[in-house]
């Protein structure tokens, strides 16, 4: 059994805060309060804390490639929010891009971040600071 939370890291009223899907303010313990286990029978837990400031959109390989080369600010995720460090967009075969998934375990994907093996909740993700996606800076720049 996997219990997942997706949760929002802010500061609300100057203090640092974790809050679910509905706004309200929520602790780790109060989270897991209804559930319980055994001695025997460890339970994974997955917090995905997201700060507020990234939105996480499809991968784009275009986007992709400004992300590694600091020209939009971002990072790179799995679907379900787990970190990956992306190094390279240029492997040969089907699946080009070349990076260190979850575990720092070595993984290709193709052009449009499926996973060459694993799960699709291994799918690579953008995650986009706030104000600074392509489409955004074009239209200020009008």
């Amino acid at each position: 059994m996997r219990i997942k939370f997706k949760l929002l890291y802010a500061v609300r009223n100057g203090k640092k805060t974790l809050f679910n899907e509905n706004g309200e303010e929520v602790t780790v313990d109060s989270l897991l309060k209804s559930f319980s286990v055994t001695n025997t029978n460890p339970v994974s837990v997955l917090l995905a804390a997201d700060d507020g400031r990234h939105d996480m959109i499809p991968f784009d390989m275009e986007k992709g490639k400004m992300v590694l080369t600091h020209k939009l600010k971002g990072c790179f995720s799995t679907a379900d929010g787990r970190n990956v460090k992306v190094y390279s967009f240029a492997a040969s075969g089907g699946y080009p891009v070349v990076g260190l998934g979850p575990g720092n375990e070595p993984m290709l994907w193709d052009a449009e971040g499926n996973p060459k093996d694993g799960p699709a909740s291994m799918r690579l993700m953008l995650q986009l600071e706030h104000g600074d996606k392509p489409e955004e800076k074009a239209a200020d720049a009008e």
